[in-house]
């Protein structure tokens, strides 16, 4: 099978934890990204959602930062590929405290731009430098990207995890309807897109890059950086795409424009995964993803 023989990962998903087949990555160190096919993951946005049994052979975990939670599967599985899961480009809290107001995004009237989950942060080049205390620690003269790459340096453990990986990535920002039309990232009074079309997705766009370049720089050497539904331009700077709610459309699409050039551009090693939606009514969806509902024995809400 062709897509087999280029070493994808599959994955299936109920609520917040998902089950991944992991089938490509690349070695690094003492973890081991050439593991024998198939290779087994799980993704969760929260550690009380995986138990230990669920580490058992699995080569992936992607999860909420958790320093218990980390040693303990390295404890267990010293090889095993540990991603630390963030969707802090949306501020709902998830970082746990307050940020410079003014790096929001915002429209031209001033209100900030709502994303679905919460608030969009500026990772534009035209995001305020503030100086602000955070968690007890200090930060000088920073933007918001260069805020989040430095905020995970100094917080998580690096012999622990492998890279991040971001929830709430933004390939583009035009899909938010009438809001796209009024972002001013500049905030000089003007919509940006009425100073040059679509410039506010290019500045969205350069902002992505911009963001990896900081993780990549200020974390050791290595580690790496992956988002859910990245785009085809962004493989040329992330380690890894995870292709959220796939359903088996778009078949050669997909594997042209998404699966093979995030095997082969980037910055190594790569790690990618397929979210397959499986459904007992369809066979070929069978084939990649399995029915949700035996999962929740093993991924379940609290």
């Amino acid at each position: 099978m062709k897509l087999m023989n280029q070493g994808k990962v599959y994955l299936n998903r109920l609520a917040d934890c998902s089950l991944l087949l992991v089938l490509f990555s690349q070695f690094l160190w003492g973890t081991n990204f050439n593991t024998p096919f198939p290779r087994i993951g799980v993704v969760t946005f929260g550690d009380q959602f995986i138990g230990e049994e669920i580490w058992k052979g699995h080569d992936l975990v992607i999860n909420r930062p958790s320093t218990d939670l980390s040693t303990r599967l390295k404890q267990k599985k010293s090889d095993v590929i540990n991603l630390a899961a963030t969707d802090d480009l949306v501020e709902n809290d998830g970082l746990g405290g307050d940020l410079p107001a003014d790096w929001h995004v915002k429209k031209v009237n001033g209100e900030r731009v709502f994303a679905g989950e919460g608030w969009w942060m500026n990772i534009s080049d035209y995001c305020p430098r503030r100086d602000f205390v955070y968690k007890g620690e200090n930060y000088a003269a920073m933007i918001a990207r260069e805020f989040f790459a430095e905020y995970f340096k100094r917080t998580l453990d690096w012999n622990l995890y492998d890279g991040v990986f971001f929830d709430s990535w933004a390939s583009s920002i035009r899909y938010i309807g009438s809001q796209y039309d009024s972002i001013d990232f500049d905030q000089n009074g003007i919509a940006d897109n009425q100073e040059g079309n679509d410039l506010a997705d290019q500045r969205w766009q350069t902002g992505n890059q911009k963001l990896a370049d900081e993780f990549h720089n200020r974390l050791p050497a290595g580690k790496m950086v992956a988002a859910h539904e990245a785009g085809p331009s962004e493989a040329i700077f992330l380690n890894g795409l995870g292709d959220e709610g796939w359903t088996g459309g778009s078949w050669q699409w997909t594997y042209d424009n998404l699966w093979i050039p995030y095997q082969i551009n980037g910055p190594q090693p790569h790690v990618n995964f397929v979210e397959v939606q499986g459904n007992k009514n369809s066979f070929q969806r069978m084939r990649y993803g399995r029915d949700g509902l035996p999962h929740r024995r093993l991924c379940r809400r609290r």
